[in-house]
């Protein structure tokens, strides 16, 4: 085989692995448990990797990184649900490239932020099997939201500078 295609393949490997690593570590950090599950600024390593990786590394950190946060945070239940909503996140960022480099920006990060809050509603009135969970459920995952997506829409300036550093990934 190739050296040149197998150094790339290894390189992939390891981006993925540690951007998952990344957003499972970052999650996990800044948990601090509330009723409805727990905040934590997982979502703003989300938006930043979304913003700086291939879709393909962004949605594999974004959806098995924080599933695994679910496992080893003690919220296996949500650990799937979390997957999804995770990669819609991701799939949301990336819809709107043009977007990110500009104020317009807090659009597509309003957005991923937004499904995430409205979609964790959906699953907790499913788990709880009460339709009036969804109302405690977004009063709780809002500052979460609110908190991801100032920091990833603040710092965003910042970030993009390492952007062209990691284009070659």
């Amino acid at each position: 085989m190739n050296d040149k295609l197998e150094t790339r393949r290894t390189q992939l490997i390891v981006i993925t692995a540690l951007m998952i690593a990344l957003v499972m570590s970052v999650t996990l950090v800044t948990k601090i448990s509330i009723p409805f599950g727990y905040f934590n600024l997982g979502d703003f390593a989300i938006i930043v990797i979304a913003s700086l990786m291939p879709l393909r590394i962004a949605i594999l950190a974004a959806g098995v990184g924080s599933g695994l946060a679910d496992l080893f945070g003690g919220y296996p239940i949500y650990a799937i649900f979390t997957l999804f909503i995770k990669v819609l996140e991701v799939l949301i960022i990336s819809w709107f490239p043009q977007y990110m480099d500009s104020k317009k920006r807090i659009i597509p990060i309003t957005l991923a932020v937004g499904s995430m809050v409205l979609l964790y509603g959906f699953v907790d009135a499913f788990l709880y099997g009460q339709i009036e969970a969804i109302w405690g459920s977004i009063v709780g995952n809002l500052p979460q939201a609110i908190a991801s997506g100032a920091l990833a829409f603040l710092l965003y300036p910042q970030y993009i500078r390492i952007k062209k550093y990691l284009r070659g990934v």
